[in-house]
């Protein structure tokens, strides 16, 4: 964000602020997916949605206008969230119990693999000179190989075994339960992705150990990320999900008061990664927990807890970043307010384990 606000000379709360383009771009795309997978096929939405990346991924590449980058931002956003929507429902058909939840697990080791990839590579790039977004030519890479493996590959089991798409009304299958997930999924992302946009900065100021730092912080948490959601993918299939979750939450606050006190930069790195773990596998195991309490998983289910997840991830770079502004530009704001989100998260997480499968 700091090399983004350079480039367009505006200060890094306004371009942290322009984050929630990306993230509200996501929101947005779950809101569609609610309804689209209910008339339009997931193969032509998983090759036009890829499509799209491509686009918005060589515009912010290519443009110097940050009007132009934000509105790719939130295309692109909008875009990657049909696919993932696309990508847990396919999952939620062919998977049940623990299979399922290990499955969806798996998905967070992969995200947290390119995370830790990306903040490796990016500050490679900037000291090379290269321009800030070229590390988005990567996910401009991806996206060809999703369009072209939904183009010619038999992945999609509704083509296969000749069903149609589901029929049910978006009414179907709600359960208390799926809500205060969804609910306690909110939160966890609001305080999951401040942590995400404030952490480095929170470091450089109090230590202040270097440019190297923020990228350590970064690549830290991405390290606890991949390698927890790798022990994840064996612990989701071997106990039940709601204390898998309840035992990452708990993680969670430690790791982030351990951060905040913490009197070192080896201290803050060693805790972030452990915060890192905590985030690991927890937006699936969420959705697990969530569609466990349907008997029936359709692609509004999915597509609610991914919405309470974006919709949390939309609104955190600007509200962090307003708690920020209102501490004279204290980043360690950020983490108290972290730490207290996570707070409220655990005790309604706690709520819904009581309550009953539909």
């Amino acid at each position: 964000m700091g090399a983004a606000g350079s480039h367009f000379g505006v200060p890094i709360e306004t371009s942290a602020a322009h984050f929630s383009f990306l993230t509200g771009g996501i929101f947005a795309g779950y809101i569609a997916s609610l309804f689209a997978f209910s008339f339009v096929s997931e193969r032509l939405i998983f090759v036009v949605s890829s499509g799209a990346i491509l686009l918005f991924v060589l515009l912010i590449r290519a443009s110097s206008s940050l009007s132009t980058v934000s509105a790719s931002m939130f295309g692109a956003g909008f875009s990657a969230s049909l696919l993932a929507c696309g990508a847990g429902t396919l999952i939620a058909r062919v998977w049940v119990g623990r299979a399922r939840q290990a499955i969806l697990i798996s998905q967070d080791a992969v995200f947290n693999g390119g995370g830790i990839l990306v903040s490796i590579v990016t500050p490679l790039l900037l000291a090379g000179g290269f321009h800030w977004a070229t590390i988005h030519l990567f996910v401009a890479a991806i996206a060809v190989s999703i369009a072209l493996i939904s183009s010619l590959a038999a992945i999609f089991p509704t083509e296969i075994s000749g069903e149609a798409v589901s029929k049910l009304p978006i009414t179907a299958g709600w359960n208390s339960g799926l809500v205060l997930a969804g609910l306690s999924l909110l939160l966890f992302f609001l305080a999951k992705i401040s942590i995400f946009v404030w952490s480095p900065q929170f470091a450089e100021s109090r230590f202040g150990d270097g440019s190297d730092l923020p990228g350590n912080m970064m690549s830290g948490l991405f390290f606890g990320a991949f390698s927890g959601a790798m022990v994840g993918v064996y612990l989701a299939s071997r106990m039940p999900i709601r204390r898998l979750l309840a035992a990452l939450v708990v993680l969670g606050i430690a790791s982030l008061v351990v951060v905040y006190f913490g009197n070192s930069s080896l201290i803050a790195i060693g805790a972030i990664t452990c915060y890192g773990i905590s985030v690991s596998a927890t937006f699936n195991a969420y959705v697990a927990f969530g569609l466990g309490f349907t008997t029936s998983p359709m692609h509004h289910h999915v597509a609610f807890l991914f919405l309470c997840a974006s919709f949390g991830g939309a609104v955190a770079p600007f509200v962090s970043s307003r708690v920020v502004a209102v501490t004279n530009g204290d980043p360690g704001a950020a983490i108290i307010f972290a730490i207290g989100v996570l707070t409220v998260t655990y005790a309604i997480l706690s709520i819904s384990m009581f309550v009953k499968k539909a």
